[in-house]
């Protein structure tokens, strides 16, 4: 049976912007990544995950891909609509999006079965994540 991924964390809405308390200082619940050459950028309305998801797969190795996964309604373009390029690997149906001038592997689109769409977040793309400090679970996105 294949294991279907689940939103890593709980979205805050489109554009909602809130803050709690972490010591003596206080944390914003969104964070924002851009792709290495900064043409496409994006901001996701949640706190960053302790645990990111990584596929040992060779294509996502080579493509340097470890995600977290929110609902869609979490996730906003800011720039580089027209500069995102789309393809899908094999008959998997996710669809993965990246800068058509740099190459990086931005994001992912996980349509459900159900109708909810979840996207799939480059946390490498993000530079206030620190994959040293989260755990990592694998899954095996090349056989599913």
């Amino acid at each position: 049976m294949t294991e279907r991924l689940q939103p890593t964390h709980r979205c805050f809405g489109p554009g909602a912007i809130r803050t709690r308390r972490v010591g003596r200082g206080r944390s914003d619940m969104s964070y924002q990544g851009r792709c290495r050459c900064g043409t496409v950028t994006f901001t996701v309305a949640a706190d960053l995950p302790q645990t990111a998801v990584a596929c040992p797969c060779p294509r996502c190795r080579q493509m340097d891909i470890l995600l977290t996964f929110v609902p869609d309604a979490c996730f906003t373009l800011l720039s580089g609509t027209n500069d995102i390029g789309q393809h899908q690997v094999h008959r998997h149906p996710n669809r993965h999006f990246s800068c058509s001038l740099c190459g990086t592997a931005v994001f992912i689109v996980d349509a459900r079965p159900d109708g909810s769409v979840l996207r799939g977040i480059n946390l490498r793309c993000v530079p206030i994540a620190d994959p040293g400090a989260m755990s990592v679970r694998w899954v095996d996105g090349a056989h599913h």
